[in-house]
């Protein structure tokens, strides 16, 4: 059961819910609320899956720590609603799953809650990595990016963690599905966790990363499959 939990004061959006959640049983409505920090303790009770958050009537300074950081976001796929560009900006920098700019319609709504299921069925993927010694099991939604470094390959998590392999990137290439793409000799990226791709520098930037990744011209054909994967939310 994929669990939604709504902050927003739009009856429109309520309306929207009842229907699609009145239409498809794998989805349930646990909560409603229209402040953020009074929904904390209901976030608590229900850990929802997915959290839709209208940033209109919510004063969130995306600069600043602040309650977007708790691990009730961190862990749930979050869908923003606005009519405001910086804001979407923003929140696609901070790590929302998506963004939808008002006045959005039912179709644009359900569409989020697709990708959102998409990104959940991904999340719970297993990828198992064993020696000899010890086993690694790595749900492929926390790996950001691999990087080749001599004989090993380095999987960079989401928390930060650097995971050494020895083994060849063509090795991952073969096992990983999409959203991952490598987009140059040395990388394999996760395309669902890309913020910026700059065409004429030849880099890609990460959610809450900093670090510029390079791509290549030898792999400009897997840069328009990573393309059109961001483009359709295919993953």
């Amino acid at each position: 059961m994929i669990t939604i939990y709504s902050i927003s004061n739009d009856s429109k959006l309520d309306g929207y819910m009842s229907e699609f959640c009145l239409n498809s049983p794998d989805y349930k409505m646990v909560g409603k609320s229209m402040d953020l920090h009074c929904s904390l303790a209901s976030l608590m009770t229900y850990d929802p899956r997915i959290i839709l958050l209208d940033l209109d009537i919510l004063d969130i300074d995306f600069q600043e720590e602040n309650i977007l950081n708790s691990k009730f976001f961190k862990s749930a796929c979050v869908v923003g609603l606005t009519s405001d560009y910086k804001k979407a900006f923003y929140a696609l920098k901070k790590g929302f799953t998506d963004v939808r700019m008002k006045p959005y319609s039912r179709e644009a709504l359900f569409e989020s809650l697709s990708i959102c299921r998409n990104q959940i069925i991904k999340k719970d993927r297993i990828l198992t990595i064993s020696s000899p010694k010890e086993a690694y099991y790595l749900n492929v939604s926390d790996i950001l990016y691999l990087k080749a470094d001599n004989n090993n390959v380095d999987i960079h998590l989401k928390d930060g963690r650097i995971l050494p392999v020895f083994n060849s990137l063509k090795h991952f290439e073969n096992r990983l599905s999409a959203p991952f793409v490598r987009i140059q000799k040395s990388y394999i990226i996760n395309a669902s966790q890309i913020f910026r791709i700059n065409h004429c520098k030849q880099f890609i930037m990460l959610k809450r990363r900093k670090e510029r990744i390079p791509f290549s011209e030898k792999y400009l054909n897997n840069m328009e499959v990573l393309e059109r994967l961001i483009g359709n939310r295919s993953f």
